[in-house]
């Protein structure tokens, strides 16, 4: 998706191209929508199942930027 996403992002850069740089704004668009969705997903999970004010902290702290995040970055690959 980021690769096509840089691809068409080049191509529009390079020709000028209204069309192209449409294409390009949608797939970053839509990139950053379903990162968001995926952050938000992961804090949420992360929420409930923290129990302890310790670890609710922890979390915060993490969605803050605080302490470096354990979230993995194996986001599926999404075909378009």
């Amino acid at each position: 998706m980021m690769t096509k996403r840089d691809k068409i992002r080049l191509e529009a850069k390079r020709t000028n191209d209204n069309e192209m740089k449409r294409k390009y704004k949608k797939l970053r668009n839509e990139k950053n929508w379903f990162v968001q969705k995926k952050k938000k997903e992961y804090f949420k999970k992360k929420f409930t199942t923290s129990t302890e004010s310790k670890s609710l902290w922890k979390v915060y702290e993490e969605l803050n930027g605080k302490i470096k995040s354990s979230m993995t970055t194996n986001i599926p690959y999404i075909q378009t």
